[in-house]
């Protein structure tokens, strides 16, 4: 069977079509994440954050956070009152979790990470000590 150009045309316009539907079905598939919900809420805390940043940096010693199990963070001056921990997981945001942060008498908080799904997580710490406020936040692969 021959065919003429006419034809081998008409067949290269229809596997295009077919192939950019299907490129198109594809990408409303796909699950896209963003990294923070309300960010310019965020935004507008990102000074009082940084001057977070520059308190927790200017401790005489930086708090420690070493994976495995269970994770420990490890506070060697300006113990939290209170604060948070945030597991953050940049690939999937069901996963993300927000605990209090309490501290046993030797500064450590213990996290039980045998429920965390493995891979890259990234450890944001926000506390308080004697009136002041502290961020730092670290990445651990688990």
């Amino acid at each position: 069977m021959k065919l003429n150009w006419g034809t081998y045309a008409a067949l290269m316009y229809l596997a295009f079509v077919a192939g950019m539907g299907y490129l198109v079905y594809r990408s409303t598939q796909e699950k896209i994440d963003l990294v923070i919900t309300n960010y310019y809420e965020h935004d507008k805390l990102f000074p009082e954050k940084c001057e977070q940043q520059q308190n927790a940096i200017h401790l005489k010693e930086q708090v420690k956070i070493t994976s495995g199990n269970p994770v420990t963070i490890q506070f060697y001056s300006a113990f939290p009152e209170k604060g948070t921990v945030q597991l953050y997981r940049p690939d999937n945001s069901f996963l993300d979790k927000t605990i209090d942060l309490t501290v046993d008498e030797k500064g450590a908080m213990h996290i039980e990470s045998s429920s965390l799904k493995h891979g890259l997580w990234k450890v944001i710490l926000q506390w308080e000590s004697e009136g002041k406020k502290y961020y730092t936040e670290d990445r651990i692969f688990i």
